[in-house]
């Protein structure tokens, strides 16, 4: 792997965090609050 420089770092985790923040409203409206509190306490498990 090449090594990224910050730049690309910061911009991969801005898309991430938008790409999680859309999915999460988009099961907020589908499922409700109680999923989204397991998903939440997943994501941030990982990260």
């Amino acid at each position: 792997m090449k090594k990224m420089n910050p730049k690309n770092v910061d911009r991969a985790g801005k898309a991430i965090l938008i790409a999680a923040s859309t999915a999460t409203t988009y099961v907020i409206k589908k499922y409700g609050p109680k999923v989204t509190k397991k998903i939440i306490e997943v994501l941030t498990k990982r990260f």
